[in-house]
């Protein structure tokens, strides 16, 4: 289209026209960047894992070197140079924060630390008596944690190679473990169908997530520390508060078993993979936002993100693709109008501190646990109209909503069962606020008029409720 408009311009000779020298039109979002294939690579599980600065690729997997890793600039797609030394297939590759080296661990027993610019491991370690599957650098550097099919979980000191701790209390394989962003917890997921939550420097059991029907496949924590997800092999896929340990949200969509999970830096997308597709979701609403399809149909096998969460790196066999994943929309963004129905209203917090209650332009009225940070029930006052404001009673036993059309109804919060409506305003409710005696309430409206009710009356006549009503004074109103 472009190509005819500049063609048009170039032939048109009626009068003088002033055209842009560039494009005026933006070319399309392209989701994949950069796609490559390895040559000579035949492999169903690549592992793969950028250097810290993202300039090269650690590979392995190769089925006819499987205990060989390979570093390759990504821009040129170049071999730069291999790292011999296992003697079986390599399990994972990671890569300190500072740049300075890199681990790996294999089907062989052993752990391997490397530098960047040498062919030979500057440390060789057995901490495991068994295979080594998985690995993971401390933020600091200074330690290595590893996991294996002796049900283990190892802590290693960089420096000396030294075993400074191990956790035992597993009885599968640690096949996936992860920490926190300052260090301070230790995520392992086993073929016990058991999730736990360490505290690193004491060794003690902080959280025991719950509920998992299968072994784990692979877990990952979001940089904020507040979410684990888990895959499992009964294809699920399962998102926890890392403090509570309680469930919060099942993801679905996907098709198969979860291979790879990667949660971007901005804690809200996550990325999942299964066989030749990678799946992008929203974890606060848990929609499924993209699909990433693959050319090969082979499982990807490993997913990295970078740490502007700008590109999403994957394998998938002999194919290393890099994509676009800065700009994310909804499933193409489902509409603006849907986003714009659901957007949150109003908030409040209990003064036990132990609930909240939000409200929405489309007329929902929420209420979530905090002790658990779980929904515990949704009601809609009347669909499509917006709700202005909710407020807690005194006693945190309900919860009260005011909606555009005058009407504020009353809630349990236990339950969300509706107790009373009462429709005095004949206006949008601007704000409610409790009196401290605990059976009176005010409100105020768009038109400046203020009503103070009973709040459980028998009846809702204005001579029953014994109310108190003026005028001209604009919401928001503030009680002392």
């Amino acid at each position: 289209m472009v190509e005819q408009a500049m063609s048009w311009v170039d032939m048109y000779s009626q009068q003088p026209l002033l055209v842009p020298l560039t494009c005026w039109i933006s070319p399309p979002i392209m989701k994949q960047v950069l796609s490559f294939t390895l040559a000579e690579w035949d492999s169903s599980r690549t592992i793969l894992q950028p250097t810290h600065n993202h300039q090269h690729l650690l590979l392995s997997g190769n089925e006819s070197s499987p205990g060989l890793i390979y570093m390759y600039h990504i821009a040129s797609q170049l071999l730069i140079r291999t790292f011999p030394g296992h003697t079986d297939r390599v399990t994972s590759i990671s890569v300190s924060n500072n740049g300075h080296f890199f681990v790996s661990t294999s089907i062989d027993q052993t752990v391997r630390i490397w530098g960047f610019t040498q062919n030979e491991p500057i440390r060789i370690l057995k901490p495991h008596k068994g295979k080594v599957m998985c690995s993971v650098v401390s933020a600091d550097c200074k330690l290595v944690i590893t996991g294996g099919t002796d049900s283990c979980a190892n802590v290693i000191c960089v420096e000396t190679g030294e075993l400074l701790r191990s956790f035992q209390e597993h009885t599968g394989t640690v096949i996936s473990i992860a920490l926190t962003s300052n260090d301070e917890f230790l995520v392992t997921g086993s073929g016990d169908f058991v999730v736990m939550v360490w505290d690193l420097a004491s060794g003690e059991l902080a959280v025991r997530l719950a509920g998992l029907m299968a072994p784990v496949s692979c877990i990952t924590i979001t940089s904020n520390d507040a979410f684990v997800i888990v895959a499992c092999e009964d294809e699920t896929l399962r998102v926890f508060g890392t403090v509570s340990g309680q469930e919060l949200h099942e993801l679905s969509g996907h098709e198969g078993k979860v291979l790879a999970l990667i949660s971007a830096y901005d804690d809200c997308q996550l990325f999942a993979a299964t066989i030749s597709k990678i799946y992008a979701y929203d974890l606060h609403n848990c929609k499924l936002l993209d699909v990433l399809d693959c050319v090969n149909q082979k499982p990807v096998s490993s997913l990295k993100i970078t740490n502007d969460s700008c590109f999403l790196l994957s394998a998938c066999g002999d194919r290393i693709d890099v994509w676009n994943v800065h700009h994310r929309t909804q499933a193409d963004d489902d509409n603006v109008e849907s986003d714009q129905q659901g957007a949150v209203t109003g908030i409040c917090m209990s003064r036990d501190e132990k609930s909240a209650a939000c409200a929405t332009r489309s007329g929902v009225v929420a209420v979530w646990d905090l002790d658990i940070c779980q929904c515990i029930w949704t009601m809609i006052q009347k669909k499509g109209i917006a709700i202005g404001c909710v407020q807690f009673t005194i006693d945190c036993a309900f919860v009260l909503s005011g909606d555009e059309e005058g009407q504020v109804n009353i809630w349990e919060t236990s339950n969300g069962r509706l107790v009373r409506s009462v429709n005095y305003h004949n206006t949008s409710i601007q704000s409610l606020s409790c009196l401290s005696d605990g059976y009176r309430v005010l409100s105020a409206d768009n038109s400046n008029t203020i009503f103070i009710w009973i709040l459980m009356a028998t009846d809702d006549s204005l001579e029953t409720d014994g109310i108190l009503s003026f005028t001209g004074i604009k919401a928001p109103v503030f009680l002392s």
